[in-house]
């Protein structure tokens, strides 16, 4: 593999693992209007402004996102607009895939039979 697409790969993979914790996607996601303070990105996920702060040196090691600190006050906003089309195409795709799937013919749940409505994984219990 070339040197550069080498080097693609390990940014799409670090990218890409920044992305896989749900709080940053969260933040990511309510920052694609704009800037927003410390205090109002830990009142919407519900954390400490320190575990926020965490999320968003992180976000802002793999330049997703930028960190201001004017004065006492510390906002976060995005780095490149472009990152929300990216998360906005990925939820597409996975919602598309959701929508058209259909489930296994194992997952369902049984209305008669020796489990008498359980899941069709419930063991039965011993006396019924």
């Amino acid at each position: 593999m070339r040197p550069q697409a080498e080097e693609m790969h390990q940014l799409y993979t670090q990218v890409c693992s920044v992305l896989a914790d749900p709080r940053r996607l969260v933040i990511l996601n309510a920052l694609r209007r704009g800037r927003l303070s410390l205090a109002r990105l830990s009142a919407l996920l519900e954390l400490s402004p320190a575990e926020v702060l965490e999320h968003l040196a992180v976000l802002e090691r793999r330049f997703l996102v930028v960190v201001e600190r004017p004065g006492a006050e510390v906002y976060g906003r995005l780095s490149q607009p472009a990152i929300i089309r990216a998360l906005d195409v990925m939820r597409d795709v996975l919602a598309e895939k959701t929508a058209r799937r259909t489930p296994p013919p194992w997952a369902h749940r049984e209305t008669s039979g020796p489990n008498g409505g359980q899941d069709a994984f419930t063991p039965r219990r011993e006396g019924r």
